[in-house]
């Protein structure tokens, strides 16, 4: 049953876009100053083995990306977006159960406007940013039960930071606000109660999880900066990369309020032929309100940890584009 889902998720993810691309007259009219593109794929791995000498695992992978921007721009104004969704699960016989592998939501939208007419790279304006998941996650400790970690919007990080962006064109940008406010929403109650996201937990741990009451929102004001540059480096290869850094002025920890939490992001796709493509997305997480690594003493806190997530995938691939 599980299967049927995560596939039914997968190609519902990218069915909409496959249908757009093949109809040129959805595609929107250049002279509407619009400028529109979606690259999504579908990934898939099987492997079955019987009597192998060598020794080996069946198993089944399925993956799949998409990432779609909008872009409007008419004299003074510029709306610049993105959606970046993606999600993959794998299923191996001898844990045999699917396990997700990836699960990413990430939303951004950008309003400015120019501070002249003939100043083409200053603009002020309002950013804003959601970044969530689809799907229950969960950690696999060594001969320990799995613990329940995440799902839809649990979290969820939010940004609105109104300030300045400086733009090189459509392939460079760099925006930063100093007054970025910022929340973390924890929809889910049991994953609020385990206080693993930087939220405050109130209660006594040892009466058991009824007795805990997680803080469900945590809003912050800090200092927002992101520098993105995306543009073709090659004919059939393409680079988009992010760097997002940011701090919280209210935090009630005096000497964490200049600590800054780091998003770096590297995609990069290389188009095979027009339905087959290979991509390679790198992210690197540092936040110092999520406590991964384990503690050097026994009785000791957990401490903050870069965090890496590293997926090469290759497969089918629609793109889609009015320019």
């Amino acid at each position: 049953m599980k299967r049927g889902i995560n596939l039914m998720m997968i190609l519902l993810m990218v069915t909409p876009f496959f249908a757009f691309a093949q109809d040129p007259a959805t595609t929107v009219d250049k002279s509407r100053n619009w400028k529109i593109a979606n690259k999504a794929s579908i990934t898939i791995t099987q492997s079955g083995f019987r009597n192998w000498a060598d020794g080996s695992e069946n198993s089944m992978s399925l993956g799949s990306f998409d990432n779609f921007t909008a872009y409007y721009s008419k004299n003074r104004y510029i709306f610049d977006s993105y959606i970046n969704l993606a999600y993959g699960t794998m299923w191996q016989e001898s844990v045999d159960e699917w396990r997700k592998t990836d699960d990413k939501i990430d939303i951004m939208a950008n309003d400015i406007w120019k501070f002249k007419v003939d100043n083409p790279h200053w603009f002020y304006g309002v950013l804003f940013t959601l970044n969530s998941q689809f799907a229950d996650g969960y950690k696999y400790p060594d001969n320990e039960p799995r613990q329940f970690v995440s799902t839809f919007f649990s979290p969820a990080y939010i940004n609105l930071a109104p300030g300045v962006t400086y733009r090189i064109g459509e392939r460079f940008s760099w925006v930063f606000s100093p007054a970025n406010m910022q929340a973390l929403i924890i929809a889910n109650k049991d994953i609020a109660n385990a206080g693993i996201y930087g939220n405050k937990v109130k209660g006594d741990a040892s009466a058991g999880n009824d007795n805990l009451k997680g803080e469900q929102i945590k809003l912050g004001l800090g200092i927002f900066s992101e520098i993105r540059w995306a543009q073709p480096l090659t004919k059939g290869i393409d680079i988009d990369t992010k760097l997002r850094i940011t701090n919280n002025y209210l935090d009630p920890r005096t000497k964490n309020r200049w600590n800054f939490d780091v998003n770096y992001m590297l995609l990069l796709n290389f188009a095979i032929t027009k339905y087959l493509s290979a991509n390679l997305r790198l992210e690197l997480v540092y936040d110092d309100d999520v406590k991964t690594k384990a503690p050097k003493v026994a009785g000791g806190d957990p401490t903050p940890i870069l965090q890496v997530k590293e997926i090469l995938g290759i497969g089918f691939a629609w793109n889609i584009s009015n320019e």
